[in-house]
């Protein structure tokens, strides 16, 4: 579970740290004052998930207000910004820790929306960390013979472990799963 959760950590701070450096690179291509300072605001705040977005867009409202001389100049860092962050969101993030800690990037989103609905912003923080203990319970646990449970006996069989009785089993049946030779039709 510490592997599986630094793992994220880092990822995420990977992800943030290049969405920080790349909303830098074009603020700085835009004229902002201290792109890099705008930079590390919308790095640390994206780890606060929906409110920590929205801050930065603010701050980066204001901030083209007090640069540019009209309203659609400072529109245009924070839109950038929430381009950069909607695709970060929706597709890179989910994609990459997915792929990191070999987790479907669409549980990670319905982890994600779970538990912000049940418990708002902190229950967004805990999404995925929840999902790596899940995970990481389950694969240790094994899984559960559901049919047995309901028509016989129920039995675990766990990870890495072989069924005594599945293998004698097995072995009885073999005579009986050799090919036939198909006729032709």
């Amino acid at each position: 579970v510490v592997d599986a959760t630094s793992t994220y950590l880092g990822t995420i701070t990977l992800i943030n740290i290049g969405l920080g450096a790349l909303t830098a690179m074009v603020l700085w291509w835009l004229g902002m004052p201290s792109p890099i300072m705008w930079g590390g605001i919308v790095a640390v705040a994206n780890y606060i998930p929906y409110l920590g977005p929205i801050a930065s867009a603010l701050l980066l409202f204001l901030g083209g207000l007090m640069t540019y001389p009209d309203i659609w100049g400072a529109l245009m860092p924070p839109a950038a910004f929430v381009s950069f962050h909607l695709i970060e969101a929706n597709f890179f993030t989910p994609m990459v820790v997915g792929h990191r800690l070999t987790i479907s990037p669409l549980s990670i989103l319905i982890s994600l929306s779970f538990w912000a609905w049940i418990w708002g912003t902190t229950g967004a923080l805990l999404a995925v960390p929840l999902l790596i203990i899940m995970k990481t319970i389950f694969s240790a646990a094994g899984t559960p013979d559901i049919a047995g449970f309901l028509f016989e006996h129920g039995t675990l069989t766990h990870a890495g472990e072989v069924d005594e009785e599945d293998v004698e089993d097995r072995q009885e049946m073999e005579p009986a799963m050799v090919d036939t030779p198909k006729r032709p039709s």
